[in-house]
């Protein structure tokens, strides 16, 4: 009688390509400019990644200068890292086609 029922789920699962998600990638670091030493002009810049042509996970950098973002990377060659914010441009930061763990520091100076 369950039979029925838990067959036709698990089918549906196959057909419309259900997946187990990966394993979740988590990033921290701090975030500064090369001309200026101190945190100055970086809060509230907008810190993006995108797979694939499309934007896969986003955040903030905080007043202090740091900054957390985490997605789940999946059979994308690559992921790209930009920043933007008032009186800044999109700009292109790095690419990574691997990391090294799920739970990297990167500080980034722009």
């Amino acid at each position: 009688m369950w039979i029925r029922p838990i067959f036709f789920v698990a089918l549906a699962l196959l057909a419309i390509g259900a997946k187990l998600p990966s394993v979740r990638l988590y990033l921290s670091g701090s975030v500064l400019f090369k001309d200026r030493p101190t945190t100055e002009h970086v809060a509230g810049l907008l810190l993006f990644v995108k797979a694939d042509g499309r934007v896969v996970a986003g955040t903030s950098v905080r007043d202090d200068g740091t900054y957390d973002i985490s997605f789940i990377p999946e059979r994308q060659p690559s992921f790209d890292f930009y920043f933007a914010g008032l009186g800044h441009d999109t700009t292109f930061i790095k690419s990574f086609t691997k990391f090294e763990s799920d739970l990297m520091t990167w500080d980034i100076e722009l």
